[in-house]
């Protein structure tokens, strides 16, 4: 999945503008929650539990992902990951194997 969200990225770019690796992995945690909320496969909570979980797992603090989330492309960012996979109903699936 990471390089799946480093390839969004590329083309025309320049190294300062591809996202670090604090950057991939929180947009790919919060794309997964976010599309297990829509597709009502898990409850918001849960979704969250998970995506913080795992996020602190790889070394990434609360703080240090609010602060990535807060970035003004974050957005744009994980929409573009969520629709590079398909939807969330195609991200869910892949999840779910």
């Amino acid at each position: 999945m990471l390089a799946s969200l480093i390839v969004i990225s590329s083309g025309p770019s320049t190294a300062k503008s591809d996202p670090d690796p604090t950057t991939v992995l929180v947009t790919v945690a919060q794309a997964n929650a976010i599309c297990l909320i829509e597709t009502e496969t898990l409850p918001a909570e849960q979704a969250m539990a998970i995506a913080k979980a795992f996020l602190a797992r790889q070394g990434i603090t609360a703080s240090r992902s609010n602060t990535v989330q807060r970035n003004q492309d974050f957005n744009t960012l994980m929409l573009a990951y969520i629709e590079q996979r398909g939807g969330c109903e195609q991200l869910v699936q892949e999840l779910k194997q």
